[in-house]
């Protein structure tokens, strides 16, 4: 296939090659079922990268004149059920319409509408081998049961029953709190959304961990917030650093994850944790603690949370129970004090009024027919032999090519790589296997060279096969894909 580029014009390579493509199946020059030439016979014919070639034909599959067959090559799709009129709707004025939402960099980074056979993006458990959904089948029957669960709506901090049950549980660990101080949430990512709508705004300085979970970047960053990134060691969050930019520029805001850091699954250490509640403290501003993962800790024991230490409403405690085992029912829960929890119940009530009854009385029931300890014990013991078995897999595949350290908590590995992780990602997707790019989790989008693998999600029965795929196509990027001096 000849096509003429021109390298200097406004369109990207990319773009050109795959309108020259397009322009060749409109045309009838290929036909319904025929194959596409290679990517490496095209990208060598024209003068390319492999990878700008991989960009094209993405195109081509997305605007539905293509269609990529795993280990078979990229085929023609028929035209009339590919590429509809476009007569019928003219969306293109909405392109000019002004909006707030900031662009969501995790959302980019997350795979939709597609079925994976390897989700290592997901940070999630497998629900066949991990989660109790015998359990979880009988607490939804019985919240069912009471017609007045979907004949009235609840009070916005949540369900009385679910909060008393939750309160209780939190003072069995330490944090002294009421039902009161604790609001119901829509999972732990409405509660990093109420602190952010609450307490950030443009111009307010929201320090942390550097990486970070994206989501959370994502809601401070929406907010028109400036988001400060603090590295981390072996002991969590550097406070010196913390303490020297305290100085310059004090923070309204630190957002961390303490047990299972995400992405690295680091767990801080107690003194780390003391000496941070201390700076805010003495600086009086909020340490936002999120805690979706201290049920899945790998280390004998866990240091009490900040939230435990705090004495004075230093802290706002968000704990999510989605992840860990009832995904589909999206409960958390936000603990905090004084007029700091007052203001964040009336941004609730704003939001969406309250989470809904049937979900919450579902997950209260879930909670008297599984007994907590128990069951994370288990959890906790299944996802520890997970974790050993994808470090010895990595060990075994992975080579030189991949550095990292085991994680203490939570599902996820953080690898360190020399592939080109935007390559590698559409390398990675004709074959079903997704992983979250290192970028996502830095504030300048820096840290190309990690990758994040969520290994609860994908099955006992696909791992080693996954892990091994992943390993190949690392090492296969590295040798035919990056050509930066030809990227486009």
């Amino acid at each position: 296939m000849h096509i003429s580029l021109d390298k200097t014009g406004k369109e990207s390579l990319t773009v050109q090659i795959a309108q020259a493509v397009i322009e060749r199946i409109s045309s009838g020059m290929y036909e319904a079922g025929e194959l596409l030439p290679s990517v490496r016979k095209l990208a060598k014919e024209i003068g390319v990268s492999v990878l700008t070639v991989i960009r094209a034909y993405k195109i081509v599959e997305e605007k539905g004149y293509a269609v990529t067959l795993h280990g078979k090559g990229t085929y023609v799709r028929r035209l009339e059920k590919a590429a509809p009129p476009a007569a019928s709707h003219d969306y293109e004025w909405q392109e000019s319409y002004y909006d707030y939402v900031g662009r969501s960099i995790f959302g980019q980074q997350t795979p939709r509408g597609s079925r994976l056979l390897f989700p290592f993006h997901s940070a999630t458990l497998s629900k066949e081998e991990h989660l109790p959904l015998e359990a979880l089948q009988k607490a939804t029957a019985l919240a069912a049961r009471d017609p007045h669960t979907f004949a009235e709506y609840s009070s916005p901090l949540g369900d009385l029953p679910l909060r008393e049950h939750l309160a209780h549980a939190f003072q069995q660990r330490g944090i002294r709190v009421t039902e009161s101080e604790l609001m119901v949430t829509t999972g732990c990512q409405q509660g990093i959304d109420l602190v952010a709508r609450t307490f950030a705004g443009p111009g307010d300085i929201v320090m942390v961990e550097s990486p970070t979970y994206p989501a959370a970047l994502d809601a401070f960053r929406s907010r028109g917030a400036t988001i400060l990134p603090i590295p981390c060691d072996s002991s969590g969050i550097r406070i010196d650093l913390l303490t020297r930019m305290f100085d310059q520029r004090p923070p309204k805001l630190i957002y961390v994850i303490p047990t299972g850091q995400n992405p690295t699954g680091k767990i801080m250490s107690e003194q780390t944790r003391r000496s941070l509640l201390a700076l805010a403290e003495s600086f009086h501003c909020l340490i936002v603690e999120d805690d979706p993962w201290s049920e899945l800790h790998y280390t004998a024991t866990i240091p009490p949370s900040i939230c435990s230490m705090d004495q004075n409403g230093h802290v706002i405690y968000l704990k999510g129970y989605s992840k860990v085992i009832a995904p589909g029912l999206r409960i958390g829960c936000l603990v905090a004090r004084g007029s700091v929890f007052l203001r964040l119940a009336n941004v609730k009530a704003i939001a969406d009024l309250a989470t809904p009854l049937f979900n919450q009385r579902s997950f209260y029931h879930l909670l008297q027919n599984v007994s907590d300890e128990r069951y994370f014990e288990s959890v906790r013991a299944k996802m520890k032999r997970k974790k050993e078995r994808v470090d010895k897999l990595l060990r075994q595949h992975g080579g030189a090519a991949l550095t990292w350290e085991a994680p203490q908590a939570g599902p996820n590995f953080w690898l360190q790589t020399s592939a080109n992780t935007e390559a590698l990602s559409l390398l990675a997707k004709p074959h079903g296997l997704s992983f979250l790019p290192g970028a996502a989790c830095f504030t300048d989008l820096s840290g190309g060279g990690h990758i994040r693998i969520g290994f609860g999600s994908v099955p006992d029965d696909k791992l080693e096969e996954g892990i091994a795929l992943l390993c190949r196509l690392i090492e296969k990027q590295g040798k035919e894909l990056y050509e930066p001096d030809v990227l486009s």
